[in-house]
């Protein structure tokens, strides 16, 4: 009996020394103490979030049109380069064709070339000619448009000067009017030498023609 009197005594005696003991740590973590969200309130208001800040709009498009320049430089120089082997294959075949020329009546007795055969060799030599001056305006240097050092001197003389975004407007619509320039050039190259390759086939047609005729 004595033994149950005392646990029920200690048994109190807790309780109540819990029931006095200080809730400072539980208000300290719902405060924000401790945890790990941060409060919105003791934020720094000096610090600025840099993934907020979205980048220049115009600097995206000045960036794309210089990916479409530097597209148009490489298309004009494939452009030029296949309008020289154009001239280097269509002399290399005329050459043929003046050697077949060369076996008329007039200069052999032992051969004679069919009637047929040289009229569709003459074909070939008109035909090798348009083609030599399609590869010829193909690579021609024709003008494009280009940034002067007086517009740059222009813009560099302005006072104030232009804000960076201004800046980068105008950059981009030079660029702009550079790209337009650019592909109005090479399309009139790209068309020269279509028509080019185009004529140089028919030419080679007609020579294979007036060949099967001697054959």
């Amino acid at each position: 009996m004595i033994r149950t009197r005392a646990v029920w005594t200690r048994a109190a005696r807790f309780v109540a020394s819990s029931l006095r003991r200080p809730r400072g740590r539980r208000r300290k973590s719902e405060s924000g103490y401790g945890s790990s969200r941060p409060n919105a309130n003791d934020a720094n208001p000096s610090v600025v979030d840099v993934t907020t800040i979205e980048p220049n709009s115009y600097e995206s498009y000045d960036r794309f049109l210089r990916d479409e320049l530097a597209a148009q430089d490489v298309r004009k120089s494939s452009f030029e380069q296949r309008a020289v082997w154009v001239v280097t294959t269509s002399g290399t075949l005329v050459t043929l064709v003046l050697a077949l020329a060369g076996l008329s009546p007039r200069h052999g007795p032992t051969f004679s070339l069919p009637q047929t055969g040289r009229t569709w060799l003459i074909v070939a030599l008109i035909c090798f000619f348009i083609s030599t001056l399609g590869a010829f305006v193909a690579n021609l240097p024709l003008r494009y448009e280009v940034v002067t050092a007086e517009a740059i001197e222009a813009r560099l003389a302005k006072d104030p000067p232009w804000s960076e975004n201004r800046a980068v407007k105008d950059i981009a619509l030079t660029r702009v009017k550079a790209l337009k320039s650019a592909k109005a050039r090479n399309s009139i190259k790209g068309w020269a030498l279509a028509a080019a390759i185009g004529f140089e086939s028919l030419a080679v047609g007609c020579v294979v023609v007036a060949v099967s005729t001697i054959l």
